[in-house]
C-alpha cells in the first residue's frame, strides 16, 4: 500500500494536490492538501494498520467535505481515491442511504479499490458491491483488486482520473 501511494505521489504534477485521511475507529485527516511530495511521502511512511473497526461511510463523508473546500490555491477538479474493503462495521455510524444522499447533493467522483483477503465470501462481495455503489453514483470508477498488485492498480486508477476532462460552465 505504502508503496503504490508513494508511487502516486512521484507521479504528482507541479498542479496537483492531495490530502491523506484514516479511517478506522476514528477518521483522521493525517495531511491536509499539499503539493509538496515529500511531505506526502513522510505521511506515507507513517500509515500503519491498527483499527479493528472501520467507519468507512463517515470517512467517504469526510473526503468529501474536503473535496468541496474551495481554497483558492486548490485546483477545481477533485477526486476522491480509496482503499477499502467496503464494510463499514463502526456501530452507531452513517448509514450507506445517507452517503448515497450526500454523493446526490455534492457528489466528488469517488475512484474506489476494493481490496479483500482470501478466500471471497458472500458478506465480502456484498461490501465491494456497496463500495462500487458510491463509485457509480458519485461519477467515479470501481477497481477489484483481485490478485493483481496494488501498483498496478493505482496505475490504472490514475490513468482513469487523467482521461476524464471537466468543463466549468457559467451561464
Amino acid at each position: 500500500i505504502k508503496k503504490a501511494l508513494s508511487t502516486w505521489v512521484n507521479a504528482m504534477t507541479e498542479n496537483d494536490f492531495a490530502a491523506i485521511m484514516t479511517f478506522g475507529s476514528t477518521v483522521r485527516l493525517l495531511q491536509d492538501f499539499t503539493a509538496e511530495k515529500e511531505k506526502l511521502k513522510s505521511t506515507i511512511d507513517t500509515l500503519v494498520l491498527t483499527d479493528k473497526e472501520t467507519q468507512l461511510h463517515l470517512g467517504l463523508v469526510r473526503a468529501m467535505e474536503l473535496g468541496r473546500r474551495r481554497d483558492t490555491k486548490l485546483p477545481g477538479r477533485r477526486v476522491i481515491i480509496i482503499l477499502s474493503d467496503g464494510q463499514d462495521d463502526f456501530a452507531g455510524s452513517i448509514t450507506q442511504s445517507e452517503v448515497l444522499n450526500r454523493i446526490k447533493e455534492n457528489p466528488v467522483p469517488i475512484y474506489a479499490i476494493g481490496f479483500v483477503k482470501s478466500p471471497m465470501t458472500v458478506e465480502k462481495e456484498s461490501s465491494l458491491k456497496i463500495l462500487g455503489e458510491f463509485a457509480q453514483t458519485s461519477g467515479g470508477f470501481f477497481f477489484k483488486a483481485d490478485h493483481t498488485n496494488l501498483p498496478v492498480i493505482y496505475d490504472r486508477v490514475r490513468k482513469s482520473v487523467l482521461d476524464v476532462w471537466s468543463a466549468e460552465l457559467d451561464c
